[in-house]
């Protein structure tokens, strides 16, 4: 099996890290206001923040921010190998906003892509079928190359090259909503 740094968005995520961490050791006020949602800190004051921050904390807290429960969920599922929670990164603030079909199974969801001409996307251990506009307001294009190979399915079988450079794509500060 590929090793993380294969994948894009593992390196962009740690990257964040690095930069959340050092913020934090430099007493940064956004970068401690973030590492407070560690339960490590969650009592702690600003100095002891600054003196005990470690990369694990920082890690846990880019991917908690972007959905996932922990460092180890994130790195799972962005490397393909999650198969029953996969988080809510594909669900950003305005998703509402927009016609959602929701499904607790994977082949119902596929059958209602078929018949809406959708696209199928994980949540948490659920799927969702949405439209157009939601994959723009994801930040994703879609006239992507990427989603040839996944035939508008996020979880298409053998695509998880595409998969990993679309996870990659929307961690570009531009995919930003």
């Amino acid at each position: 099996m590929s090793d993380e740094t294969d994948y894009p968005a593992i390196e962009t995520l740690k990257h964040r890290a690095r930069q959340l961490q050092r913020q934090a050791q430099e007493a940064v006020a956004n970068a401690i206001a973030r590492l407070r949602t560690h339960p490590d800190f969650k009592a702690d004051d600003d100095a002891t923040i600054v003196s005990q921050v470690k990369r694990r904390h920082a890690l846990f807290v880019v991917a908690k921010e972007l959905g996932f429960t922990d460092w180890p969920h994130a790195t799972k599922v962005l490397c393909g190998r999650e198969a029953e929670d996969y988080g809510t990164m594909l669900y950003p603030r305005g998703g509402t906003a927009h016609t959602n079909i929701w499904s607790a199974s994977y082949d119902e969801a596929r059958t209602l892509r078929d018949e809406t001409d959708g696209y199928l996307l994980p949540y948490r251990n659920q799927f969702i079928v949405v439209e157009d506009h939601y994959i723009r307001t994801l930040g994703l294009d879609l006239d992507d190359a990427d989603w040839a190979p996944l035939k508008r399915d996020w979880l298409a079988t053998g695509g998880q090259a595409a998969r990993s450079r679309l996870y990659a794509k929307l961690l570009e500060p531009s995919a930003s909503p």
